[in-house]
């Protein structure tokens, strides 16, 4: 068939195919160009990220920097950084410096690991952190802290906002110098006072979402310590530690930590052991598992042979002056066991704590070493974190307590000792404390309880088994009988004062065989020999006191008292005067001044106690003692004027003797008082101080006169003053016009009689005026 040419030879049926359509060509091609230069402009884009990655982490350190020191107070410097890799970047010589408190804190080298791509955006992500030669020290002072090394993980890039946690945390070789405690006090006050404005950010934003639970637990906004706790990594590990206690004491030990964030849920385990100039001095073991938020807790503690006299700046500083203050031969055992139940939010918990024969030197309880027995005390208890807080059983509660727990919801859970055997040498008796309200919005637990039950004992089992130191002159008491004791105890934290308890006691043929001479309560009926000494200013007196009565009862050793050989001769210018013969505005006006309530108690103000233990608590020393007219008394005829916690004791057991045992009459007790007390400088007793102030005699004193001799009773020295100046002072008088006042309120004084005495300011009489 022939073809189909034109003229030129080509084939007039042939067309050219679509697909090479001139059109098509153009598109296509610029399609693959387009998509070439693209990969081309990102290629390029990232290699001059990549260059100009050094210079933008520096540029970031630097405005990070900046940003700490505005918002944080805290300057860091350093004297080069070096861009190790597009992730990684070093400082050397790293300082940072509190601006407040003058906590410094130096590192050799720092390196982080940050992510490019945060880097790009303006964050400095970082996700993990080296350092090594680390050391802390507060302002002026040497270093106390040095770790060898320390490396941390993120669990994400770290924010400006904190948002970023740290997910593990090793710490290596860490070595602590605890030896000077004023310096430790000082960097932990320090580094407490950087962590709080550190990690207020974090707190405030969680505080937005806690709440009270349904259950009526409280939120972790609540107790700041749980906000602090949350921030913990998810591990911890330090690894030979070493704290220096002491020039020859140390401490090595292992910790580690495992922290469950989402279930608020921390696991310790940590060892360790005491060294004592290289020689071991006991040791330790823990197990813990502590569910922080709800305050459960579960494992084991054990405490091997721990000498507590090698840590009695720790354990004495409560209780005396750290320098004065020491403990001997104190070999501690202590083993504890916490079986938690998650669901149910209680544990059980056993334990058994027991330390050898000691010697104890506590200034605030004695002045002379108190030497311990053995003690034991093992117990089994019960811990419910969710217990609702019961009405109290004891106290009176305010009205707001009478509210049912669920509409107030502040405090829930309770720690209650069910068994609680104490041995003290042989003596042994049932201890069982309880504490109620251990979460709420206090920082103290809501109430504390004892329940104290001593069986049937014989007398002078307890009398020798407690110290000497503490006893004093009571340790030769020598009795026959038996002793039972029972005690409810209860008080509030808050309001100690309210505090209440029920006592009984059960004598069964108690009988005194012997008491020491220098404590014979039963010559108080008289008559007697007393001296009367003042050791600050070397005057001493020898005066004998008559008899008021027939005696009830022979003393133990009355021949001895009226021995001149033994006191010496009485001081014939001394006068006593009998109760009869002394103003009756002097006795109204030292009861109402010393002991409002002499006449109805039996001894003891216990209501003057619970205040006073109080405000010693509040003050953290011994201030107020509660003495009434009976334990002055006491104290004056048989015991020094220490201030410590063994002279209360032996007055509260003297009175005893004296109001219960001997059953000295009220109005004996008061006679002697007010014949035997200082009213200044070498002025004692009643008829003294009427001649010595006044120039008459205690039967002439007038309200005025005697509500100003009352006054000074709590310091004569003090106030003697007055009468060297010839005159009272308008605000001591107003101090008189108080009293007075008080002894109107309580019915001493007519209306009259006060309207007069309070316009009637006493006039001094001295010698050379009469």
């Amino acid at each position: 068939m022939p073809s189909r040419r034109g003229s030129a030879g080509a084939c007039v049926s042939c067309t050219p195919p679509k697909s090479r359509q001139p059109g098509r060509y153009t598109t296509g091609f610029m399609r693959r160009q387009s998509r070439n230069l693209l990969i081309a402009a990102v290629a390029v884009t990232l290699m001059a990220a990549f260059a100009l990655t050094p210079w933008m982490v520096r540029a970031l350190v630097g405005r990070h920097l900046e940003r700490l020191d505005q918002r944080y107070a805290l300057r860091v410097e350093f004297t080069a950084l070096r861009v190790l890799s597009r992730r990684s970047l070093a400082l050397e010589q790293l300082t940072v410096l509190d601006h407040e408190s003058g906590l410094r804190v130096l590192a050799e080298t720092v390196e982080f690991s940050m992510r490019v791509q945060d880097v790009l955006r303006g964050a400095l992500g970082i996700t993990e952190l080296r350092a090594t030669g680390i050391s802390a020290s507060a302002a002026d002072s040497g270093e106390l802290i040095g770790i060898a090394g320390l490396s941390a993980r993120f669990d994400a890039t770290v924010r400006p906002d904190g948002s970023a946690r740290v997910s593990e945390l090793i710490v290596e070789q860490p070595r602590l110098d605890l030896s000077d405690p004023a310096r430790w006090r000082r960097l932990t006050a320090d580094a407490g006072t950087v962590l709080q404005r550190l990690v207020s950010s974090t707190m405030a934003r969680d505080s937005g979402s806690a709440s009270v639970a349904e259950d009526g637990s409280r939120g972790a906004a609540e107790w700041p310590q749980v906000a602090v706790l949350k921030l913990l990594p998810s591990y911890s590990r330090i690894d030979g530690a070493t704290l220096l206690l002491s020039g020859s004491l140390q401490s090595r030990f292992e910790l580690q930590l495992e922290h469950r964030a989402p279930h608020e849920m921390l696991r310790i385990q940590t060892s360790g052991a005491l060294y004592n100039a290289g020689r071991p001095a006991g040791s330790w073991e823990i197990e813990k598992t502590v569910w922080y938020a709800r305050g459960l807790f579960g494992g084991q503690t054990r405490l091997d042979a721990v000498d507590l006299a090698l840590l009695q700046r720790t354990v004495t500083a409560p209780l005396g002056n750290s320098h004065s203050a020491r403990i001997e031969n104190a070999i501690v055992d202590v083993w504890l066991n916490a079986q938690p139940d998650q669901d149910t939010g209680r544990a059980a918990v056993i334990g058994r704590l027991a330390m050898g024969a000691s010697a104890l030197h506590l200034p605030r309880l004695a002045d002379s070493r108190i030497e311990l027995p053995e003690v034991a005390y093992e117990f089994s208890a019960r811990l419910d974190v969710d217990a609702e807080l019961p009405l109290p059983r004891l106290y009176r509660p305010l009205p707001a307590e009478t509210m049912t727990v669920s509409a107030r919801s502040e405090s829930r859970g309770e720690l209650i000792v069910e068994r609680g055997d104490l041995q003290l040498g042989d003596l042994q008796l049932s201890v069982r404390p309880a504490v109620r309200g251990l979460r709420g919005t206090a920082e103290l637990p809501e109430r504390l309880e004892l329940a104290l039950n001593l069986p049937p004992t014989a007398v002078q089992l307890i009398i020798d088994t407690v110290p000497a130191a503490l006893s004093g002159p009571l340790s030769e008491i020598e009795a026959d009988g038996t002793v039972a004791w029972v005690l409810d105890f209860e008080t509030p934290t808050e309001l100690i004062s309210r505090m209440q308890w029920r006592s009984d006691v059960a004598l069964d043929g108690f009988a005194l065989r012997s008491i020491p001479d220098a404590i014979d309560v039963f010559r108080l009926p008289g008559p007697f020999i007393h001296r009367i000494s003042d050791p600050s200013s070397g005057f001493e007196r020898i005066v004998r006191v008559p008899h008021s009565r027939p005696l009830s009862r022979p003393t133990v050793s009355a021949a001895h008292r009226f021995d001149a050989g033994t006191f010496g001769q009485p001081d014939p210018r001394y006068r006593y005067v009998p109760l009869s013969a002394v103003s009756p505005w002097m006795v109204r006006a030292i009861l109402t001044a010393e002991d409002s309530d002499f006449f109805s108690h039996r001894g003891v103000n216990w209501n003057a106690v619970r205040r006073a233990v109080e405000y010693n608590l509040e003050v953290g020393e011994y201030v107020f003692g509660a003495s009434t007219i009976s334990m002055q008394l006491a104290k004056n005829l048989f015991l020094s004027n220490d201030r410590h916690f063994a002279r209360k004791l032996q007055e509260f057991v003297l009175v005893v003797l004296i109001e219960e045992a001997a059953a000295v009459p009220k109005e004996r007790l008061l006679e002697i008082y007010l014949n035997i007390i200082e009213f200044g400088p070498g002025v004692f007793g009643i008829y003294d101080a009427a001649q010595h102030y006044f120039g008459k005699h205690p039967r002439d004193l007038d309200p005025a006169e005697a509500a100003w001799l009352a006054s000074i009773v709590p310091a004569p020295k003090q106030h003697y003053r007055q009468f060297e100046e010839g005159r009272i002072p308008d605000r001591w008088f107003s101090r008189v016009q108080q009293l007075l006042y008080g002894m109107y309120r309580r019915e001493r004084i007519t209306a009259e009689q006060y309207a007069a005495a309070i316009d009637s300011r006493p006039r001094f009489v001295h010698a050379a005026d009469r």
